[in-house]
């Protein structure tokens, strides 16, 4: 029994171990599985995106889109980056190897060790540029990435290679438009002397580029030229030395083939070879069409030689075409040297014939006589040409003194529109926005600028100057001011959005109105139309309108509220127009503006802006508020007689458009018996020999005995001596603003009929003719019957009530109407029109006592109407 037990054990441990296995195996395989799988995808993500399998960079950087190719055969793909933490832009440069690797002639593992070489050479390049610190030099963010599929730089933001923008795209997908503009002659030679102050450093360090094309010179998005390329840089010891290379992948001269580079071995497209030949090709040497003759026989680079690669490149920027056309051919290149060195094919054809020496010394096969390049910056080509000496004096500008700084700025005024649009937005508007922090050149860089904005798109503008000119329109005063506000109708329209015009634009001129200063308030004031209208309406109206009406009250001179009122029409004519609340809060400003200075300038400004709002605002703003503030205008002594005349036009112009459209509406109550109404064309005076001519008018005074009841406002104005009443002029008041006959305002504020009747003895009184014509109503005499209190027929003008009155039919012939019988005291009034609501009775208004002054009916109407509203919120806005 025990040795079966231990036999059934032992059988089960094995078949546990066993299991055991076979589990391990199985999660071997899945993970195998899986790995292959992740490998797979990696691959196909890969070929997808572009990337490089085992590069740190994509987890550091966001890529961007490609910005063009750079390096040894444009090796290099370069794009544009961002890092994932934050922080500035930079671009990155892809080297694939497994592209290298499959290109090209040659097969199998050789050409994976090429690849690697080639690789090993960018790196240590790279490695070398890590070390150097000049504005000419390409600047490295971080060290070299590198894995087994590709290599990775990091360095500063670049658009892409000097060969890019000659027309050569190998290795970009898509030619980026930046890539597509044509450099000019000035941005040629600017470019050659920036590079030329960089060989100068490496120079002076013992360092020889060596390798000096269109390959190697990268241009920033701010316009700088710099060098990159240093794979085959020379040096006897420190950055260029052997030292700072690989074992095997040259750098010094004792590691290059006899003293000198060969260009038998996979060289042969290179130089000026397409673009296909070039991706397909890597370069084991320096470009053959740019390296000098001493090299390509086998000597040592000198700085002697990067002199002559530099002027190859600016004769091919200058003529379009290379200077040596060889291609990869060691035999044509040879031919091409004897061509230049005998004269037979002159460099530089379009160079004057007194600049072009000292290029063509610089391109002789003679190493000896070539200029250094600190001292090929100096001749004439360069030093000569006065855009030359603008950009370079603009790239130096703040280590300028400021003496020279004014005399170049007052020059700059008259010479910055010879200069090509490039040049402009990149050498010159980055230091003129940079000088503008400085309070001192301020102002004169600041009328170069707003003169560079005027000729600028909105395109440009945005991108070149607005984020300079936003500090400035923030903090600028004084002078500054004045000219950013004078500039405002060009600003405004170069502004974005209205977002950006009300943060930086409205501000700046809210703050110019409310400036102390004279000068500066009125150009606020002037400036408040054009910025007025690309604002949002509420902003303007809240902000700009309080400050027009604070202004116009309260300025310290007549300038000043004359610059508020025509703000003021100005808005009325743009922003505000069909506003009618907007528009009556104006005619309220105008009014107090009008009553705190009466002088000839500010009245004349506020009748045109009523003219304005008359015009803009409909004919029931023009009729209810526009006359109010222009009729007590009639009699201000301040008005010239043109003056006088334009506003006695628009006072008429208004009252002629309210008639034609309403004057037809109301009807005219004939005879009480006939129920007709008088037609607009009939006859209204009296005719010859009718009982209204005869009737006895009374004494000539007897309308001026007519007294107002106390508190109240008399019917009329005592008239001048000799004077008939119907001549006088209309009484305004408050609420009556026009003088028309026939509406007075109440005790309790409200319309009644006016008191037209005249106190007159009952026997001056006679019965009208049955027949007589229509009759216009006079403020003569009532009939001698008349008693106080009798109410008026405000349409026909002839008192009712009383014995011995009568009313006039509107048609010729028609019958009188028989005067209605005496009514009791404290009865109610009869009907007037027949049918209707009984009129109340009107108390007639007692006389004033002797000598008691007359009260100054217009005078109390004006002050009414021009009281200013509130001081701290006069259009409650705020």
């Amino acid at each position: 029994m025990r040795g079966r037990r231990r036999v059934g054990g032992g059988e089960e441990r094995a078949r546990a171990r066993l299991l055991e296995r076979a589990m391990k195996a199985f999660f071997q395989g899945a993970k195998d599985v899986a790995k292959k799988v992740s490998h797979s995808v990696n691959k196909v993500e890969s070929a997808l995106l572009g990337n490089i399998p085992g590069l740190r960079v994509y987890k550091s950087y966001e890529l961007g889109a490609q910005m063009g190719s750079a390096g040894p055969g444009l090796a290099f793909r370069v794009y544009d980056a961002r890092p994932r933490k934050g922080g500035a832009r930079v671009s990155v440069w892809l080297l694939d190897k497994r592209a290298l690797a499959e290109g090209g002639g040659q097969e199998g593992r050789s050409r994976r060790q090429a690849a690697e070489r080639f690789a090993a050479k960018l790196k240590a390049g790279a490695a070398r540029v890590g070390k150097l610190r000049h504005p000419g030099v390409l600047r490295l963010v971080e060290a070299p990435d590198e894995s087994r599929a590709g290599l990775a730089l990091v360095t500063e933001p670049v658009l892409g290679s000097v060969a890019n923008f000659l027309g050569r795209y190998a290795r970009i997908a898509r030619v980026p438009a930046a890539l597509k503009a044509e450099l000019s002659e000035l941005e040629a030679k600017v470019g050659v002397l920036q590079l030329l102050d960089a060989l100068a450093f490496l120079h002076g360090t013992g360092l020889t580029h060596a390798s000096v094309s269109p390959d190697s010179v990268v241009l920033t998005p701010g316009g700088q030229w710099k060098l990159s390329g240093f794979e085959f840089a020379e040096s006897a010891a420190g950055i260029g030395g052997a030292d700072a290379l690989p074992p095997g992948v040259g750098g010094g001269a004792a590691s290059q083939q006899g003293g000198h580079f060969r260009w038998d071995e996979g060289f042969e497209a290179r130089g000026m070879g397409s673009g296909a030949d070039q991706e397909q090709e890597l370069p084991e040497a320096p470009a053959l069409a740019y390296t000098a003759p001493e090299i390509v026989a086998g000597g040592v680079p000198t700085p002697a030689a990067d002199v002559f690669s530099l002027c190859a490149l600016l004769h091919e920027l200058l003529e379009r075409k290379p200077l040596l056309a060889c291609g990869g051919d060691l035999l044509s290149y040879k031919r091409e040297v004897e061509r230049i060195g005998t004269g037979a094919g002159s460099a530089f054809p379009r160079v004057p014939a007194a600049e072009r020496r000292d290029l063509c010394l610089a391109l002789a096969p003679n190493a000896a006589i070539r200029p250094a390049s600190a001292a090929l910056g100096g001749v004439p080509f360069f030093a000569g040409d006065a855009s030359v000496r603008i950009v370079r004096f603009l790239s130096r500008m703040l280590e300028r003194d400021p003496v020279h700084k004014a005399q170049f700025l007052q020059m700059l005024l008259g010479a910055w529109r010879s200069l090509p649009p490039r040049v402009l937005e990149l050498h010159v508007l980055p230091p003129l926005l940079a000088e503008l922090r400085d309070e001192a050149s301020r102002v004169a860089a600041l009328k170069v600028v707003l003169q560079i904005a005027e000729s600028q798109d909105q395109e440009t503008f945005v991108r070149c100057t607005l984020l300079g000119l936003q500090p400035v329109c923030a903090s600028a005063d004084g002078e500054a001011l004045v000219m950013l506000l004078r500039a405002l109708p060009v600003l405004v329209e170069r502004w974005p959005d209205k977002a950006a015009t009300e943060a930086d634009l409205l501000a700046m001129v809210v703050r110019a109105i409310d400036s102390p200063v004279a000068v500066v308030s009125g150009e606020g004031l002037r400036a408040v139309a054009p910025v007025a209208a690309k604002v949002d309406y509420a902003a303007a109206r809240k902000h700009i309108l309080p400050r027009l009406h604070e202004r116009g009250v309260r300025g310290t001179t007549p300038a000043a509220r004359v610059a508020a009122v025509e703000a003021m029409r100005a808005l009325a004519e743009g922003v505000f127009r069909g506003d009618r609340q907007t528009l009556e809060l104006m005619c309220q400003s105008l009014g107090a503006v009008a009553q705190a200075d009466s002088s000839a300038v500010v009245v004349a400004a506020v009748v045109k802006t009523g003219e304005v709002i008359a015009a803009n605002g409909g004919l029931e703003t023009a009729a209810t508020k526009v006359l109010p503030l222009l009729c007590p205008l009639l009699v201000s002594r301040a008005l010239t007689g043109t003056e006088f005349g334009a506003l006695v036009a628009t006072v008429r112009g208004i009252l002629e458009t309210v008639e034609a459209k309403y004057g037809g509406q109301a009807p005219v109550i004939g005879a009480a018996g006939s129920g007709g109404a008088v037609s607009a064309g009939a006859q209204r005076l009296p005719a010859s020999g009718s009982s209204v001519a005869s009737k006895p008018m009374g004494n000539w005074d007897d309308d001026l005995k007519v007294k107002a009841l106390p508190g109240t406002t008399p019917a009329i104005l005592a008239a001048p001596s000799g004077v008939p009443s119907s001549m006088l002029p209309p009484q305004s008041t408050v609420s009556d603003p026009f003088g028309m006959p026939g509406l007075q305002p109440t005790m309790g504020g409200g319309m009644r009929p006016m008191q037209a009747a005249r106190m007159a003895p009952a026997s001056a009184a006679a019965p009208m003719a049955p027949t007589a014509p229509a009759v216009t109503p006079v403020l003569g005499a009532p009939p001698a019957t008349a008693k106080p209190g009798a109410p008026v027929d405000i349409f026909a003008g002839m008192s009712l009530g009383g014995p011995g009155s009568s009313v006039v039919g509107g048609v010729s012939g028609a019958p009188s109407m028989l005067a209605p019988p005496p009514r009791a005291a404290g009865a109610a009034m009869p009907a007037i029109f027949g049918g209707g609501a009984e009129a109340p009775a009107v108390a007639s208004p007692p006389r004033r006592a002797s000598g008691a002054p007359m009260p100054d009916l217009f005078n109390a109407g004006a002050q009414a109407l021009a009281a200013p509203p509130a001081a701290d919120n006069p259009f409650g806005l705020l």
